[in-house]
């Protein structure tokens, strides 16, 4: 054989042999890029439940397999957690690996945290019907102009600020009590303002 045959060969072994390692890059590429999405939208699955608020899971894959380490608080998270892996396209397995701890029971934290979530939904309650209250006094022809602070305080509205008249301070108060969840109108904070001498 000559050498302008051997190197043609050898040649051509190398071409191969790179184009061969070229794919090998891009299907290993190609792998990385597939696992990642998975763990991207499992994670993406725990993140959009509720049900998993307060729990620690940590989430790999490799090959389309998947393992979860970490923690969780019942027996029903953990089921929920691998099916919820197996629902995710490109899944092949689901190793498992989540501890269930549950919380601890205390009457004393459960009271405060009913105590905390009460507080949280009344201070919530109130916020959103002061913020009802003034866009009702801007969208009325007679306070649209009045310069109107509003608090409000488990249902119950306080008025301050200044009015044209004592008859202003009696629509007014018949205006936002009649709008729904106000308990009680103290308009004690109003006050008649005076023109300039």
């Amino acid at each position: 054989m000559s050498s302008h045959s051997t190197s043609s060969s050898t040649h051509a072994d190398s071409a191969a042999s790179t184009h061969r390692d070229t794919r090998a890059a891009s299907t290993v590429a190609a792998d990385l890029f597939h696992d990642s999405t998975i763990t991207a939208r499992i994670k993406g699955q725990f993140l959009s439940k509720d049900r998993f608020d307060g729990t620690d899971i940590s989430v790999s894959t490799q090959l389309g397999r998947v393992t979860l380490d970490g923690q969780v608080k019942t027996q029903a998270q953990r089921e929920w957690a691998e099916n919820a892996c197996m629902a995710v396209d490109g899944v092949l397995s689901v190793r498992n690996a989540l501890n269930v701890v549950p919380e601890p029971h205390e009457n004393h934290g459960d009271h405060a945290s009913a105590k905390h979530q009460s507080k949280t939904e009344r201070l919530a309650s109130d916020t959103w019907l002061t913020t009802k209250v003034k866009a009702e006094l801007l969208a009325d022809s007679v306070t649209k102009s009045f310069q109107i602070h509003v608090k409000t305080f488990h249902g119950v509205v306080s008025l301050h600020g200044e009015v044209a008249s004592h008859k202003a301070i009696t629509h007014v108060t018949a205006l936002v009590a009649a709008m729904d969840d106000v308990k009680h109108v103290d308009p004690s904070g109003l006050k008649v303002k005076h023109p300039p001498l």
